[in-house]
């Protein structure tokens, strides 16, 4: 099962870094997208296995506006914007950026050991 999370993981973080080279080409070439984003009916299945964490959700982002997502620990917030920012869900125009931050970082030893400079 860890294998199988581990490969679900490398697949989508390819997916991720493909959407960002494209949007920035996709803005280079038609400027900022500003009209709203609508994902319709779509499933978002959990990662884990099990029961979807949701079925035939919708929703609808505005351009200008900020939104936030609120809930629990492992109720969906995370999974849920890695899949628009990798268009697995939703209508997301290219030029179009979704930024997730990663709640964990995996760091090279490398890393590790460089001093952050304020």
């Amino acid at each position: 099962a860890s294998q199988i999370a581990n490969s679900q993981i490398a697949e989508i973080e390819a997916e991720l870094h493909d959407a960002r080279v494209a949007a920035v080409k996709a803005r280079a070439k038609y400027g900022a997208y500003r009209g709203s984003l609508d994902a319709k009916a779509f499933t978002l299945p959990n990662p884990g296995g099990g029961a979807p964490l949701l079925e035939d959700a919708a929703c609808r982002l505005v351009w200008g506006k900020r939104y936030g997502l609120i809930g629990r620990n492992g109720m969906g917030k995370s999974t849920m914007l890695r899949a628009f920012a990798a268009r697995r869900v939703g209508d997301v125009p290219a030029q179009v950026s979704v930024h997730y931050v990663s709640q964990e970082v995996n760091l090279t030893e490398d890393q590790r050991n460089k001093t952050p400079v304020m």
